[in-house]
Parts: C-alpha cells; sequence; structure tokens
C-alpha cells in the first residue's frame, strides 16, 4: 500500500531530492534498432504511456472535422510505428495533483509517465525536484510554436522548464448576440468592425452597453441588459487588458506585488464603475450565465472555447466572438491558462526522453497540416461566421494578446478574489481593497520566492 503524506510535510523533506534521483522501479522494454535515424526506428517495446490528470480523455468514436480525422489517424500511427499506447486517465483531482505527484515520486513508483499539473505547483515542483527540466531533453522542443508560450512561462522556474501543454485557446472572448444587437438598432458585426478598426476599446464597449441596456415597456425596469457578468472574471479582464497585473515577475524570476502599478487601479476604478452603471446583470447561480446568454437574454458576456461547443449545437441566435477591448494603457487582450504536462523526475534520462518523445508526437500535427491550417479547421464549425476564426483568432495568436495573470503562482495559499469581493460588494476603493491584502500576499510571495 502507497503511504500518502502531506504536501507541507513533502515539500520541506530533505530526503525528497535523493529518492528523486534514485534509480526508478519500473523499466519499460524498449530497444533501439540499427538504423541512420536512431529515434525513427525506436521500439517502445509495448510501453503504455499514461497520463495523470484529473479528467479522462479518449478517441471520439465520431470526429467532428476532416481535421480530427487525420490528427487521430497520425496519433494511432505514430503509437503504432514506435510501439506504445498512450492515453489519459482521471487519477487525481485539480488540488490534488501536486500531493500525488509528490507520493509518487517519494514512493519510486510513479503515477503516470506524465503528469498534468497547475501552474501554481511549478515552485514546489522545482524545489523539490519533482520532474524534468524539458530543456535538459533532446526529444520535446519548448521553443516550439505548439506548446502555449504563456504556460511555458507560468512553468518556468529559475530559467528551467517543468511543464507545456498544446495550443493556445483564447479564454474569456466576449461572445455577442447578433440579434439583440439588431433589437438594438446596432450593425450586428458592429463589434468586429470596431475590433478591425482598432476602436475597440473600453470607452467604446461603455457606450455598445449603453445602447443595448433597455427598458423597452417604459416601466422603469431594465428589460433587456448588455452584459452577464461574473465580477471575478470581468475585474481580471479589466486589468489584463490595461497591461496591469496583481502579481508580476521581473527578469530574475522573483514574483512581486503589483497591484498598486496605475495600470491595474485603473483597470480596477473602470471595472466597478462599469459595474455600477447598471449595464450588466449578474444571474444566480453565476454559474448559469452560458445559459442566460444561449436563450438569448443578455447582449454579452465573456466566455471560453468550450461555451462555444455548446452554443454551435444549441443556440438559436447567431453569435459572434471578439477580444476584450482594450484599456488606455493596454491592448486587445484574450486570458489563456492551462496545466503543464510534466514528466516525473523518477525515470532514468533514456526513459524520460522515450516519454517525450511520445507526447511530442501525440500533440504534433498531422501531415499536411501547418499551425494556422489547423487552428482554422479546428475551429470553425464551434461558430456562425468565419470572421470569429480568420480576425479574432488571428489576433489572439498574435504575440501578447494571450495574457495571464502571475497570481497564479500564490493562489494556493491565499484567495485573490477577496480583492474583487471587497471591491464590488463591500464598497472599498481599489486603493483601500490592495492596501488590506497586499500584507497577506506578501507572505505568500515570500514562499514563492523561496527557491
Amino acid at each position: 500500500m502507497r503511504k500518502f503524506i502531506s504536501i507541507a510535510s513533502l515539500i520541506t523533506a530533505a530526503s525528497l531530492v535523493a529518492c528523486a534521483e534514485s534509480e526508478p522501479t519500473v523499466t519499460p522494454p524498449a530497444t533501439a534498432l540499427t538504423t541512420t535515424d536512431p529515434v525513427a526506428a525506436l521500439d517502445f517495446g509495448g510501453w503504455e504511456i499514461n497520463v495523470a490528470q484529473y479528467n479522462s480523455e479518449s478517441e471520439p468514436e465520431e470526429k467532428r472535422s476532416n481535421y480530427d480525422e487525420l490528427l487521430w489517424e497520425h496519433r494511432n500511427n505514430m503509437a503504432k510505428k514506435h510501439n506504445y499506447t498512450f492515453s489519459k486517465d482521471a487519477l487525481t483531482t485539480y488540488m490534488d495533483s501536486l500531493e500525488f505527484l509528490s507520493t509518487t515520486v517519494l514512493a519510486e513508483d510513479p503515477g503516470g509517465e506524465i503528469h498534468r499539473m497547475p501552474p501554481e505547483f511549478a515552485n514546489a515542483i522545482a524545489r523539490n525536484h519533482l520532474a524534468y527540466d524539458l530543456t535538459t531533453l533532446e526529444n520535446i522542443d519548448v521553443t516550439d510554436p505548439k506548446w502555449n508560450p504563456v504556460v511555458t512561462e507560468m512553468m518556468t522556474v529559475g530559467g528551467a522548464v517543468y511543464g507545456v501543454v498544446k495550443d493556445l485557446y483564447p479564454e474569456k472572448t466576449v461572445y455577442f448576440n447578433k440579434r439583440l444587437f439588431e433589437e438594438a438598432g446596432l450593425d450586428p458585426d458592429l463589434l468586429y468592425d470596431l475590433q478591425a478598426a482598432d476602436e475597440w476599446t473600453w470607452e467604446a464597449f461603455e457606450e455598445v452597453s449603453a445602447k443595448l441596456t433597455r427598458d423597452t415597456n417604459n416601466d422603469g425596469i431594465t428589460d433587456h441588459y448588455a452584459f452577464a457578468l461574473q465580477p471575478t472574471h470581468f475585474f481580471e479582464m479589466a486589468i489584463l487588458s490595461n497591461h496591469g497585473s496583481i502579481i508580476g515577475k521581473d527578469k530574475n524570476d522573483i514574483y512581486f506585488n503589483n497591484a498598486g502599478s496605475p495600470e491595474t487601479l485603473q483597470a480596477l476604478e473602470w471595472a466597478i464603475a462599469y459595474y455600477n452603471k447598471g449595464y450588466d446583470t449578474i444571474p444566480t447561480p453565476w454559474k448559469s450565465i452560458p445559459n442566460v446568454f444561449m436563450n438569448g437574454d443578455v447582449a454579452m458576456f465573456l466566455g471560453d472555447v468550450w461555451n462555444a461547443r455548446d452554443f454551435a449545437a444549441g443556440m438559436e441566435d447567431d453569435y459572434g466572438i471578439v477580444c476584450f477591448p482594450k484599456g488606455p494603457k493596454g491592448s486587445l487582450t484574450v486570458q489563456t491558462s492551462g496545466q503543464g504536462y510534466v514528466i516525473p523526475s523518477t525515470y532514468t534520462k533514456e526513459e524520460a526522453e522515450m516519454i517525450a518523445l511520445a507526447f511530442d508526437q501525440y500533440n504534433s500535427l498531422p501531415p499536411g497540416y501547418d499551425a494556422q491550417t489547423a487552428w482554422q479547421d479546428e475551429h470553425y464549425p464551434l461558430y456562425r461566421d468565419s470572421r470569429a476564426v480568420d480576425e479574432t483568432h488571428a489576433i489572439a495568436l498574435t504575440p501578447g494578446t494571450a495574457k495571464s495573470d502571475y497570481d497564479k503562482m500564490i493562489s494556493a495559499d491565499v484567495k485573490i478574489t477577496a480583492l474583487y469581493t471587497d471591491i464590488y460588494l463591500n464598497g472599498l476603493t481599489p486603493a483601500e481593497a490592495v492596501q488590506k491584502h497586499s500584507p497577506v500576499w506578501q507572505v505568500a510571495l515570500d514562499v514563492a520566492n523561496a527557491r
């Protein structure tokens, strides 16, 4: 029976480093055949490469597109060629993933050849040598464009890259209902046109919101709201779109409190001012926001790629998406997050190279596709117009558009969202809320920076 111990004791245990460097108990059968290209002829000997994560994924019986057909054909061909299998299984939970990795490394009994890990655990992984620095492996290139650069940066500690994830899926884009725009006397493609003209700003967003918020029967009660708002997400996007952040990271990989910066405070002040103007509604429960939009009850909301899958299948009205509008000191913005995939340090260098090869092959494009073509073919089925992909997704792929706050690096120890709650619910000014929470954040920052 495996012995499970707490994360806290693992992180401080000196024996962890030693055991992580010991020889593994399981060595897969593998041989390199005689060839001028040893990688091409590598035989994994039937090794079952398992990804330990918090949801199971398998090949769908029905493929959504020709791209999906070719992608899975390519994955299966690579596995057959090198004699391995590749699976993703639900073996842990999001918040338990660090303990699961730590425990199995300590026991020299890896829970999976690859582990999916939230970025907030990158520092603990680095401190305790729980995973390989992927830059030391030849069979994976962390600078390959297929890896999400924001997540790669989040998973980088002291110059070492501990995890990568494929693709950059834009999150918190502004979905808009074209029918409701027309009923408010607006061009249904107005947001696309503003975005294309580089005029999609906070000010334009407010002007549109004012026109979409309507009392249609003149009884003094709003009948149609411009926006279905989840306050935390809205505040986060306001900050990122003004080139602000709650937590920053300097050139020496040191995290610091950036909430008091002019960019961040300006964003917080704008967000609460918008919130107080009555353009938005907050459904109860707030998790019903996608349904409120899908039913045509609000004109706009902040959504993710997975929302589009539901809308494509069940939404009656046509819809589009644009990036979050830019602030006075910022630019068009989408959020990106994701969890990095790491290789446990329990494995030998030779084994880690094989695991890296299988992971790289699983995430590579099928023959005949380049990155742009694959992105388009994968996402066209999710939307009702091509501008969502050809324009908005193209902007999202432009370096610098996709952003994430380093607050994730301390979120395992503190609740960052308490800042926003104090502003929109408890009446604190942004400056007062930042002053209140900064001492608590500093304690967590000191821990994160202790390497």
